[in-house]
C-alpha cells in the first residue's frame, strides 16, 4: 500500500494496522480477517465488510448506473477491474434491466483469477502463461470469488486482460493531458479501450465505453510517479 495512503488516513485520525499481503483470505493476519477482530474487539465499532455486504454493489446499482446513462443514454459498453465486485456488479446490475443492449466488460490485472473464473470456472491467474508476476496494482484483482461479485456475474458479457505496463504507461499519458491518476484508473482506461476496440471489430460504429477513474495519481507520488521507485 502507498505511503501517501496510510498518511491520509492517519492525518484524519486513524489507527492503521499494515497487514502482509501474502497472507491468504484464512489467515488471521489477512485485512479482512484483522479488521473483523477489531470492530468486534472495539466497542460501537462496525465492520464494514466490503466484499460481503450486498450494500456495496447496491450503492452502485442505485448511485453510479443510473449516474453513467443519464450522460450518456446511448452507451454501447461499461468496462472495467473488479477488487470486491461492488461497482462492475452493481453498474452491470442496473445497467442490465435499463440499457439491455449496454455491453458489460471485466477488466483483469496481471495476477487475478476472475478473467480465468468467467471463462472457465478456475481461478488460475491472468498473465501468469506469458510470464507476469502478480499485480503491482492496489485494490483490484482476487483470485476468490466474493458476494458482490458473483451478484453481478450473470450480466457480465466479456473479460478481458491488462497488464501492470499498460497501467503504467497509460497513468503518464493522461497525466501529460491533465487527468493525474493511480494505476487502477489507468487499468480501467486501457480496458475500456481494448473493449471499445473489440465492439469495434464486432461492428459496433463509434462505440462508447465508459468506465470508473477510482484513484488519483496524489496517492502515488512514492510509486509509480517517483523515479526511484521506477
Amino acid at each position: 500500500v502507498s505511503s501517501e495512503k496510510i498518511s491520509t488516513m492517519r492525518a484524519l485520525g486513524a489507527t492503521v494496522e499494515v497487514c502482509p499481503t501474502t497472507a491468504s483470505v484464512s489467515d488471521p493476519e489477512h485485512y479482512t480477517s484483522r479488521a473483523r477482530s477489531i470492530a468486534s474487539s472495539t466497542p460501537n465499532a462496525v465492520h464494514t465488510d466490503q466484499f460481503g455486504s450486498l450494500a456495496n454493489m447496491r450503492a452502485h446499482s442505485t448511485g453510479t448506473g443510473p449516474e453513467i446513462l443519464a450522460a450518456c443514454p446511448d452507451l454501447d459498453g461499461f468496462a472495467c477491474a473488479a477488487g470486491t465486485g461492488g461497482t462492475i456488479s452493481g453498474v452491470a446490475s442496473y445497467l442490465s434491466s435499463s440499457s439491455p443492449s449496454t455491453k458489460i466488460c471485466l477488466v483483469d490485472p496481471q495476477g487475478s483469477g476472475l478473467k480465468n473464473y468467467l471463462s472457465s470456472g478456475s481461478f488460475s491467474k491472468s498473465g501468469h502463461e506469458n510470464g507476469l508476476g502478480d499485480t503491482l496494482t492496489e485494490g483490484i484483482g482476487i483470485g476468490r470469488l466474493t458476494s458482490n461479485f458473483a451478484s453481478g456475474v450473470p450480466h457480465v458479457h466479456a473479460a478481458l486482460s491488462a497488464s501492470d505496463l499498460e497501467a503504467f504507461r497509460m497513468c503518464f499519458l493522461l497525466a501529460r493531458g491533465g487527468v493525474f491518476v493511480g494505476p487502477s484508473a489507468a487499468l480501467n482506461v486501457v480496458g475500456a479501450l481494448k473493449f471499445a476496440l473489440r465492439l469495434k471489430r464486432l461492428g459496433v460504429v463509434n462505440p462508447k465505453v465508459a468506465t470508473i477513474l477510482c484513484d488519483g495519481g496524489a496517492s502515488y507520488l512514492s510509486k509509480i510517479y517517483s523515479e526511484e521507485w521506477r
